[in-house]
């Protein structure tokens, strides 16, 4: 940025800050750039790759609007693919080259490896269903977790816990099935496995665990966007993600700051 500053100078490098691309859009716009929309087989790795990207927001009208504008792109029915994010947001697409599927697998991966991070995801999302005072709805509305299974059980408890004033744990059963049974049991037990003698000490420990989360997250989105940077060969675009960079090794280091506090 220093040297960008001096060779273009202050002005410029704010304009770059202030039209820098959120993450997701970033990856969005850069799938758009590696694959040829003209060649059916090429929009068939598009779309499919697109539809993973967009699965990876939390929010559900972000995935609304990205699903529209990956409908204009691919000049593909929003509903078609609505109906594609929904039946299998997570699968990796058999006509991905071996390198783009170990790419997605070793972000997952990172993310999933971690036994603490995942106990942490369960134990928030097992607070918040078990009614627990010190879980805050608010706070995991826009969480970003690791796992798909658990960022779906995690919409699905929002979406209940926004509209209803009543919420019973059978129904996460009976709503995902057998499929899910295991890690359903996981999470509502998880508040059983911590030893903490008070709900002062729990609730402690829950904004650890939020916060140990959002740690993991800013770390592989660190590891995703140093790489892109790496290759990235458009002097303006790799300063913007320096730009998004830098904004997040500063949320980083402000939430490990406060470790040792």
């Amino acid at each position: 940025p220093d040297e960008y500053v001096k060779a273009k100078g202050a002005q410029s490098y704010l304009d770059l800050i202030n039209g820098a691309l959120p993450l997701i859009d970033y990856k969005l716009e850069h799938l758009k750039s590696i694959y040829d929309l003209n060649d059916s087989s090429e929009k068939r790795k598009f779309v499919s790759a697109s539809l993973r990207v967009i699965g990876e927001s939390p929010n559900e009208f972000e995935r609304e609007e990205l699903l529209k504008r990956l409908s204009h792109d691919s000049n593909i029915t929003y509903e078609s693919l609505k109906r594609d994010l929904d039946k299998n947001p997570s699968k990796q697409s058999e006509s991905d080259s071996p390198a783009q599927r170990q790419s997605a697998l070793d972000v997952e991966e990172n993310r999933e490896k971690s036994s603490a991070i995942v106990s942490a995801e369960r134990f928030v999302l097992s607070a918040l269903i078990n009614g627990k005072k010190y879980a805050n709805l608010e706070e995991i509305m826009d969480f970003e977790f690791s796992s798909q299974i658990r960022k779906d059980i995690a919409e699905y408890v929002i979406e209940k816990l926004s509209r209803e004033s009543a919420f019973s744990i059978p129904m996460l059963a009976e709503h995902f099935g057998e499929e899910y049974y295991d890690e359903i049991n996981a999470i509502i037990n998880q508040c059983d496995l911590i030893s903490c003698t008070s709900d002062a000490q729990y609730a402690k420990y829950y904004k650890d665990c939020l916060k140990n989360i959002e740690i993991s997250g800013i770390e592989a989105d660190l590891k995703y966007l140093n790489d892109s940077c790496a290759a990235e060969t458009d002097s303006v675009k790799q300063i913007q993600l320096i730009v998004i960079i830098d904004k997040k090794i500063k949320r980083l280091r402000v939430l490990k700051t406060e470790d040792k506090i």
